[in-house]
């Protein structure tokens, strides 16, 4: 199964959002800064008075979309399930898929928002060179192994702080590349290196 960096569908619902919530009498663009390791969108036009950042991300507000007529129109297409649930959302997704959830900013007369991704930059630390090459994640999850072989799928998610889901899937992913396997059973047995 193929693995986006980000969860697409998360995306999607963030440009959806700059669309219906740009200020479209600012001068100022909108913009989407792709970066290896995160995207920043920013749209000009700031928060209503009545809604903080902190009301955003515990979804304790009222939605007061910028611009009424595309809003109606983005639901009557089914691009919105309903007015004021987009934030959360996207958080949901963000967390469901292993990575910390955007930053929200305002500034500049705007807001901005800041998703980080999966880093799936090819490196080789362990024991250079790898083949098949390895992933950030994939290399990182080496290392915790070489450390400790005895370890938990469970703690090693924790100490990387991404969901056990993902961990998982990672293992399947490296076992499937030969890079290491199971020695025993799941209660007594440890994790052999490969490499």
């Amino acid at each position: 199964m193929q693995r986006w960096q980000y969860p697409l569908d998360a995306l999607r619902e963030i440009v959806l959002n700059m669309i219906i919530h740009r200020d479209y009498t600012a001068s100022s663009n909108s913009i989407i800064k792709i970066f290896s390791d995160h995207i920043l969108f920013f749209n000009p036009g700031t928060l209503p008075d009545s809604i903080s950042i902190d009301q955003l991300k515990t979804n304790k507000y009222i939605s007061t979309p910028r611009n009424r007529q595309i809003a109606k129109t983005a639901k009557e297409m089914g691009l919105i399930e309903r007015y004021g649930t987009g934030i959360r959302r996207v958080r949901n997704m963000f967390i469901e898929y292993g990575l910390n959830e955007p930053v929200y900013e305002i500034f500049s007369g705007g807001m901005a928002v800041t998703a980080y991704g999966l880093n799936f930059e090819v490196i080789d630390e362990i024991t250079p060179p790898f083949t098949p090459p390895v992933t950030k994640l994939e290399n990182d999850l080496l290392i915790l192994i070489k450390q400790n072989p005895n370890g938990t799928k469970r703690k090693f998610a924790e100490t990387l702080g991404i969901s056990i889901e993902v961990v998982k899937e990672y293992f399947d992913n490296m076992k499937n590349k030969g890079l290491l396997e199971r020695i025993g059973n799941n209660r007594t047995g440890y994790w052999k290196l490969n490499i």
